[in-house]
């Protein structure tokens, strides 16, 4: 009985690592299901940087919502997540890049 019970557990876990897991806590885990392409935004402008990042990941989420549908549109559920930022003439532009993930 406990090497069925050890072979059930063992299939659990392979199945989870291959759909990835995240945010595991005491007993708890959270299956993320995530697109294999990068979702690139479009330029998020200002003269501060973090405004201009924030209005690239506005732009990262709606491109995400009309390739993906609402339920990967999530900026915070993404992996590989980064930003590329360059300053000219006083104006921030900055891309946001990730890929969707839905939980």
């Amino acid at each position: 009985m406990k090497v069925i019970k050890k072979a059930v557990v063992a299939s659990l876990l392979v199945t989870g690592m291959s759909i990835g897991v995240v945010g595991v806590s005491a007993g708890e885990a959270k299956a993320q299901v995530c697109k294999i392409t990068y979702v690139i935004s479009g330029v998020g402008r200002s003269t501060k940087q973090s405004t201009a990042k924030k209005r690239a990941r506005i732009k990262w989420r709606i491109k995400a919502r009309l390739l993906h549908g609402t339920r990967y549109d999530g900026w915070e559920d993404a992996i590989n997540r980064s930003y590329s930022c360059s300053k000219k003439w006083g104006v921030w532009r900055c891309r946001a890049r990730g890929k969707p993930c839905r939980s």
